[in-house]
């Protein structure tokens, strides 16, 4: 009977969840939202559900296989390649933000631990979130794009390493010398697995992609019950699974065998999570709720904001960046969960978290959406005082240029592009806004100018109106309209690219006057037939020899 029970239950949730995720799609919000919401509607609204225990229990599997896949993706040389800078800034945003949230805990009556799961749940951010959004706007190659998205990585390590931690079951800085040793064990004996078992497993189940799957499988439970062993949570066990099993060749084929099973059982949890709301004596947590919701939506953008500039980036670059992290993320209902199982944080505390979560996230959608009309309607003006805007900015060229080149954006097109005309010895000048890149381009040998594309300044700085062909590898709709209206005003000969990855983009741009629209999908298909139809077999091999020492090398192509 109670097996029939529980399946009901679990049947409930899913046709729940799929009909109030649904009805959040249509209306542009995160499918998390969703999956929260039917969990109260079930719960504390409806009272659907029979026992919550053995779901809640069977749901902590979504948290396994979430860290699992994230130790699958983890790629140490993209961190690498992130630059120590921006880096820094996540670490800094993380730490500075968790201590304020901390005290300001403290100072609404929450004891040391509760102040604690506070000060981590303010400051991480949401990853599906924000990247979702971002996509969506063509922002992602964006300079406050690329910083939000190294923060949000920064986000996500510590945001394990603090999962780690309150796994342990103790937050006292008396026990962490004990719960350090215990992660040296863990990590020990997950490599001693990983060198000396996991390779045994593979090397029969590579004949079989089932065997792939299920040896995987088998890895991740492994870690997870020698992680359990030594006192942490089995959730790390399998994020450090995740990592050994990112080094093999097969990652990928697990990754996408794995993503469903992941996909499932996160549903469960966070329909579970919504499930464990107490609407009752809400009232409260009311206080402590608003402020908190000022703290992350003025608070911490803030933070990100000071932050920033102190790196010397523009005020506008840090204004968004700080914007566009203006949540709390699905980590920290993670985070808050794990502290609702080991007893650290009260059940009106939890309600008051995952109400704090679904504000936000809900919110977050349209800062995003509004972000730039919040900033020249009213924060720039207020964020003039914060001084200069000195690092995006280097305007300067050694000498004037006429009848060149100027390529706007260094992105792995770009990097490929300027290669080749380096190589035929093309004179031409590089604008990007990103500070590290320039000064890489610069210190190899290249005319760069480091400013926004937007920037009328810049157009100054390139010599624009004296250019031959003007290129854009930057895939923003907006910015791409303005650079060949400001071109064909200034310089009707000149030759316009831009590039989009959408063919109705593609036309508004042909529309404005562009000359060639570069879509990379269209050029790399006709690419193919051209190598088709005009080599032979062996040159096609000889191409993709060529290419795979070029990607092997880590060149891709770039300076």
């Amino acid at each position: 009977m109670a097996e029939l029970l529980l399946l009901k239950d679990i049947s409930l949730i899913i046709i729940a969840a799929s009909v109030i995720a649904v009805a959040s799609s249509r209306l542009r919000q995160p499918l998390i939202l969703g999956y929260v919401l039917a969990g109260i509607l079930l719960g504390p609204v409806l009272h659907l559900v029979s026992d919550a225990e053995p779901i809640i229990i069977i749901s902590e599997l979504g948290i396994a296989f979430l860290l699992f896949i994230i130790g699958l993706e983890l790629d140490f040389r993209r961190l690498r390649e992130v630059g120590l800078v921006s880096s820094a800034i996540g670490l800094v945003q993380v730490v500075v933000t968790a201590a304020a949230g901390y005290f300001i805990a403290l100072l609404l009556g929450f004891n040391s631990t509760e102040s604690v799961y506070i000060g981590l749940t303010v400051s991480f951010s949401s990853t599906m979130i924000v990247a979702k959004l971002l996509g969506e706007k063509k922002e992602l190659d964006s300079l406050h794009g690329e910083l939000v998205i190294v923060i949000l990585i920064i986000q996500d390590i510590l945001a394990v390493l603090a999962f780690s931690v309150i796994g342990s079951g103790s937050l006292s800085l008396a026990t962490f010398p004990g719960i350090l040793l215990k992660g040296v064990l863990l990590v020990a004996g997950s490599f001693l697995v990983y060198r000396f078992i996991l390779p045994v497993f593979l090397r029969e189940a590579v004949h079989s992609p089932e065997l792939i799957f299920i040896s995987a499988l088998t890895a991740m439970f492994v870690f997870s019950a020698l992680a359990r062993y030594l006192g942490y949570s089995f959730a790390i066990g399998a994020f450090i699974a995740g990592v050994a099993l990112s080094t093999v060749r097969y990652s990928h084929e697990i990754i996408g065998r794995v993503k469903p099973l992941k996909d499932f059982f996160l549903v469960l949890f966070f329909v579970t999570l919504g499930m464990q709301m107490v609407l009752s004596g809400f009232g409260s947590v009311l206080v402590p709720l608003l402020v908190l919701l000022l703290v992350v939506l003025l608070l911490k953008p803030l933070i990100i904001i000071v932050i920033v500039r102190l790196f010397r980036y523009s005020s506008r670059t840090a204004f968004f960046t700080g914007a566009q992290l203006a949540q709390v993320g699905e980590f920290s209902l993670v985070i808050a969960a794990q502290g609702i199982l080991l007893s650290h944080i009260t059940q009106g505390m939890f309600s008051m978290l995952i109400m704090l979560t679904v504000i936000t996230m809900l919110l977050t959608a349209y800062i995003i959406r509004y972000d730039d009309a919040l900033y020249s309607g009213f924060f720039s003006r207020l964020l003039a005082p914060f001084g200069r805007d000195s690092k995006e900015t280097n305007l300067k060229l050694k000498e004037p240029m006429s009848g060149h080149m100027v390529i706007f954006g260094y992105h792995r097109m770009a990097g490929r592009i300027i290669s080749g005309l380096r190589e035929k010895g093309a004179k031409f000048v590089v604008v990007d806004h990103n500070p590290e890149k320039a000064s890489s381009l610069s210190q190899a040998g290249i005319v760069c100018v480091c400013g926004d594309m937007t920037n009328p300044e810049v157009y100054e700085a390139v010599n624009l109106d004296k250019a031959q062909i003007v290129v854009s590898t930057v895939q923003n709709l907006g910015a791409n309209i303005a650079l060949i209206r400001v071109v064909k005003k200034a310089n009707k000969a000149a030759i316009v690219m831009v590039s989009s990855n959408d063919e109705a983009d593609a036309v508004r741009l042909y529309e404005s006057g562009a000359d060639f629209v570069i879509i990379p999908l269209v050029l790399g298909g006709e690419k193919v037939v051209n190598y088709l139809t005009h080599l032979t077999p062996k040159g096609i091999v000889d191409w993709g020899q060529k290419y795979y020492r070029e990607l092997k090398g880590g060149s891709g192509g770039n300076v």
